[in-house]
């Protein structure tokens, strides 16, 4: 029983009985499951088959994505304030 974790709260996200973790992730981004903040840290995920996946805040560190396919990925939106203070960096270079 592989199970797909929330890193900040230990919660459970996605869990079932796959031969590899990243077939329990392409599994739940097929079933439409946010991995929002989910913990894919330390893991072989290369060739990946992730596309419009939602893995927002999710935790990728040290994990192998050589070859993975994101594209359509759902991506953080970004605050105004963030949205303002990259702007400003911009435009006055600081």
């Amino acid at each position: 029983m592989i199970q797909i974790k929330n890193h900040v709260t230990g919660e459970v996200i996605f869990e079932g009985d796959y031969p590899t973790f990243k077939d329990a992730v392409e599994a739940a981004v097929k079933q439409r499951v946010s991995l929002a903040y989910a913990d894919l840290s330390d893991q072989d995920l290369s060739n990946g088959d992730f596309r419009c996946g939602d893995f927002r805040y999710a935790d990728f560190r040290r994990s192998n994505l050589q070859n993975t396919d994101f594209s359509g990925m759902v991506k953080p939106k970004v605050s105004l304030k963030q949205k303002l203070t990259n702007w400003l960096r911009r435009t006055f270079n600081f």
